[in-house]
């Protein structure tokens, strides 16, 4: 196991909301940061605050605009 940083892969125009891992993470280990903040998992229709996962796939509830940082920490 390792852990890596990585951002997560996809448009950030403040309307897409699906954004890629460049790795399968283990189940569980990853911690999505969208700017300053680590959002929350949840199984489906994320709020703003919260994200889901399926596969490398991350799904957010707010969509980042350009200027936004968007990244995570994961195992592998």
């Amino acid at each position: 196991m390792a852990l890596k940083r990585a951002d997560l892969t996809g448009v950030k125009n403040g309307v897409n909301t699906t954004f890629t891992l460049p790795d399968l993470p283990l189940a569980n280990s990853e911690v999505i940061i969208f700017n300053t903040s680590a959002l929350y998992k949840v199984v489906v229709s994320p709020g703003v605050t919260q994200y889901t996962l399926s596969g490398q796939t991350v799904t957010l509830g707010l969509a980042p605009a350009s200027t936004d940082d968007l990244w995570a920490y994961y195992e592998i």
